[in-house]
């Protein structure tokens, strides 16, 4: 089992804890802490368990032990096989490229 035990403050309002899809490719469960960008994606579609109290994360951890959800993990992988560095790169790319045109400061664009 993975854990993703961040407190919830200003602090970590804007992480993107990028152990989330190396844990989930590692076919652990992972539960965490309400980080907004755990919850979205992978809380909402149901590949991590978020938790608000200790007692839920007690809960989720001792459920996430006795199960074996194998549609659950061929979901999380087909998720995955949509990410990589590479798309993450050449997304960022585009948006940043689009930006500069629409503001006129790349002068070769």
């Amino acid at each position: 089992m993975a854990i993703l035990p961040f407190a919830v403050n200003e602090s970590t309002r804007f992480i993107s804890p990028t152990k989330t899809p190396e844990y989930l490719a590692a076919g652990k469960p992972v539960i965490a802490t309400p980080i907004q960008d755990v919850i979205e994606p992978y809380g909402r579609l149901g590949f991590v368990k978020i938790v608000y109290d200790a007692a839920s994360f007690i809960a989720y951890g001792e459920e996430e032990l006795t199960t074996k959800d194998i549609q659950r993990s061929q979901r999380i992988d087909a998720f995955l096989d949509t990410m990589s560095w590479d798309s993450t790169w050449n997304e960022m790319h585009h948006l940043i490229t689009q930006s500069m045109k629409q503001n006129k400061t790349l002068s070769y664009v």
